[in-house]
C-alpha cells in the first residue's frame, strides 16, 4: 500500500512538471511582451523572457536573447556576474547583427544597450566628442 501511494505520488509530480514545461514552450514569443520586459527592468520578468526566447522557433532569437541578457546585467548586484551576462548578450546580439546586418531591430536594440551601459563595457561607441571637433589639417 505505501509502495503504490509514493508511485501516486510520483506520477502526480511527474504529470504537473511535463503540462508546466510544455505550457511554457507553447506560448508564443511575442514583440510586444519582449519590450514590455526591457522597459520594466524586473528581474524575474527577464529571466522568464529569457527562456521564453530561447524556446521559441524564431530565426531571430539569438539578438532578442542577447539584449535581454546585457539587460540582465544591468539588473545584477554582483560586478562580475555583470560583466559576464553583458559580455554572453553582446557576442549573441553581434552574431546576430553579422548574419543579418540589414536587421534594423537589432541596430536599434544595440543603440539603446549603448546609450545606457557604462563606460567600463566599451560596448564601442563612437567618441561624440571627436564629431564635433574640427580637422587641425584643415
Amino acid at each position: 500500500m505505501n509502495m503504490i501511494y509514493k508511485w501516486k505520488i510520483l506520477f502526480v509530480f511527474l504529470l504537473i512538471t511535463g503540462v508546466a514545461k510544455t505550457s511554457i514552450a507553447q506560448q508564443k514569443f511575442e514583440k510586444a511582451a519582449f519590450y514590455t520586459v526591457m522597459d520594466s527592468g524586473n528581474l524575474d520578468a527577464i529571466n522568464s523572457q529569457i527562456e521564453l526566447v530561447r524556446a521559441s522557433s524564431s530565426p531571430n532569437k539569438e539578438g532578442y536573447e542577447g539584449a535581454l541578457l546585457m539587460r540582465k546585467a544591468g539588473k545584477l548586484p554582483v560586478p562580475a556576474q555583470k560583466l559576464k551576462f553583458f559580455k554572453q548578450g553582446r557576442i549573441k546580439l553581434e552574431t546576430a547583427l553579422l548574419a543579418d546586418a540589414d536587421n534594423t531591430e537589432y541596430h536599434f536594440l544595440r543603440l539603446a544597450i549603448e546609450e545606457h551601459a557604462p563606460k567600463i563595457v566599451n560596448t564601442g561607441r563612437c567618441n561624440r566628442n571627436s564629431l564635433t571637433k574640427k580637422d587641425p589639417r584643415k
